[in-house]
């Protein structure tokens, strides 16, 4: 897959993750190059230092006082390839069929299409098979860009960020909504066959799937990882993490 760049964003008070989130990213992700971008490089230098076997390629520092957009805008130029894979550490990836991602890839180039989020959406219309088991939809509706994991044409990225360079971590999803619209082809799986279902309903196909572990800076309610819950509680005593240290929301 020497189209893409997995960019795992990440900050280091969620380092609590980490062990789970890159050893979780070496059996998804292996053999594709990874970017980290981080808050503090000598933060996840000592992390690191005890975990070497999950060392990404590259790792880029960001100013945490710039927004999101501003990070983003100087990182992006340091990829080498037309696509990311956008994975923060709030999201751990539990399977991802490699056949699949890159038969998505090459339909995104071959169409000059932006991005494909990886969440469905309510759209009931506009279905393209790309396979059999490959069936997506337009991405308008509901949230056409968000911080789940995603992939983007590298280029499409950055100019969508650099119109909405001031908008917040918080903003940007909506901000960005009627842009998207206007200017961007994006996509989202249309979801028609069998699905797991994580956190309030965002449902995933059997190529692709996550957890989505943390938001506002505490841990999912395990009963809203839905498909996920067992998966969930083998990582936290895998992993010995402490739910108590950011608390679960209600």
């Amino acid at each position: 897959m020497d189209t893409l760049t997995v960019l795992c964003f990440c900050h280091s008070d969620y380092s609590e993750i980490w062990h789970a989130y890159f050893d979780y990213h070496q059996a998804t992700m292996k053999g594709v190059y990874t970017v980290m971008a981080v808050n503090s490089k000598a933060f996840a230098e000592v992390f690191f230092s005890v975990h070497p076997h999950l060392r990404p390629n590259e790792i880029i520092e960001y100013n945490e006082q710039e927004s999101i957009p501003h990070r983003l805008l100087k990182i992006l130029p340091q990829l080498k390839t037309e696509f990311l894979l956008y994975v923060s550490d709030n999201n751990v990836l539990t399977h991802v069929d490699h056949e699949s991602l890159g038969t998505i890839l090459r339909w995104l180039h071959d169409k000059n299409y932006d991005t494909m989020q990886f969440v469905g959406g309510p759209e009931t219309y506009g279905f393209e098979t790309i396979t059999d088991t490959i069936v997506v939809k337009p991405s308008y509706d509901c949230y056409p860009f968000s911080f789940l994991p995603s992939i983007w044409k590298v280029a499409s990225f950055y100019y969508m960020l650099g119109v909405y360079q001031n908008s917040s971590y918080r903003t940007i999803e909506l901000d960005v909504q009627p842009f998207l619209r206007a200017t961007m082809k994006c996509f989202r799986p249309a979801c028609l066959g069998p699905t797991k279902v994580c956190n309030i309903g965002n449902r995933m196909e059997p190529y692709f799937q996550f957890m989505h572990l943390l938001g506002s800076r505490k841990w999912a309610n395990p009963v809203q990882l839905c498909d996920f819950q067992d998966e969930f509680w083998a990582m936290v005593k895998k992993y010995n993490i402490d739910l108590n240290q950011k608390g679960i929301h209600e």
